[in-house]
C-alpha cells in the first residue's frame, strides 16, 4: 500500500500497489465488459520472504559499570520485510504488455519515492506501517523459462517515524501552551574557564602597559643618562 507521496489524493492518502500493476488490465477488462475479481487474473502476485523481521535488537559494545548493566543493554535496529512479486508475461499480448506494466511500475514508484512517500507491507503475520523502499532487485531463477519474472522487493520499517516526530512535537507545543517549564542546557565548563581568563588577563595587560610599565622604564633610561 502506498501512503502519501504518489498516494496524497486519494482518500486517506493511501494507494493499493494493484492500482498500478492493473493500471492497464482494468480498465481494459471495464471497457470489454469482462471484469474478473479473481486475482488469478492479476499481473503481480506479492507473497513475503523469509528474513523478515519483528524484533531486531543489538548488544551496546560500550564500557558500563557493572556486568549486570552491560548483560541488559541493548539497541533497538530497524525492522526489514521483503516482498517476492511474481510476474510472468501472459496472453494475449504477453510481453510487450509487460514491458508497459513493469516501465509504469518503475516510473510510478520512482516518482513515489522521490516524493518522499512510504508504504504499509501486510504480511499473515505482521503489517510492517510506514516502511520505506530500499530495493527492487531480479531474483528470477537460473532455471526459469522466462527471463525477470519473480522481483524481490526490500522494505526498511524505520525507527522514527513522521507520526513519532509529530507527536514529540505537538508535545513540546503543549508544555509551551500549559506554560510549564522547558529545561534548557546549561553552559559550563571551558566557555566559563577561557571568558574569565581573557577577562581577567585584559584587565591586567592592559594597565600596566599604558601605565606603571612604560613611566617607569622611560625615567629610569634618562637617569642613566644624566646622572
Amino acid at each position: 500500500m502506498l501512503v502519501n507521496g504518489l498516494a496524497s489524493f486519494m482518500p486517506f492518502g493511501m494507494l493499493p500497489m494493484a492500482a498500478i500493476t492493473e493500471a492497464i488490465n482494468l480498465p481494459a477488462g471495464l471497457l470489454s465488459g469482462t471484469t474478473t475479481t479473481s486475482l488469478d487474473s492479476f499481473f503481480a502476485h506479492f507473497k513475503p520472504l523469509p528474513g523478515g523481521t519483528l524484533v531486531d535488537q543489538d548488544l551496546a559494545r560500550m564500557p558500563f559499570a557493572n556486568q549486570a548493566i552491560a548483560a541488559n543493554a541493548t539497541i533497538a535496529q530497524p525492522l526489514v520485510i521483503s516482498m517476492q512479486m511474481d510476474c510472468p508475461a501472459q496472453p494475449p499480448l504477453g510481453m510487450f504488455l509487460k514491458l508497459g506494466i513493469m516501465e509504469a511500475i518503475q516510473f510510478a514508484l520512482t516518482q513515489h519515492n522521490s516524493q518522499g512517500g512510504t508504504y504499509h507491507v501486510a504480511t499473515p503475520s505482521f503489517i510492517y506501517f510506514d516502511c520505506v523502499m530500499r530495493t527492487i532487485r531480479d531474483v528470477t531463477s537460473p532455471n526459469s523459462s522466462q527471463p525477470q519474472q519473480t522481483w524481490q522487493i526490500d522494505f526498511e520499517k524505520p525507527l522514527l517515524t513522521l507520526g513519532d516526530a509529530q507527536q514529540a512535537l505537538n508535545q513540546l507545543f503543549q508544555k509551551v501552551t500549559n506554560g510549564s517549564k522547558i529545561l534548557e542546557p546549561a553552559w559550563s565548563g571551558l566557555q566559563s574557564s577561557v571568558g574569565q581568563a581573557i577577562g581577567a588577563g585584559v584587565g591586567g595587560v592592559v594597565p600596566s602597559a599604558s601605565g606603571s610599565v612604560v613611566g617607569s622604564t622611560i625615567p629610569s633610561v634618562g637617569a642613566a643618562v644624566n646622572p
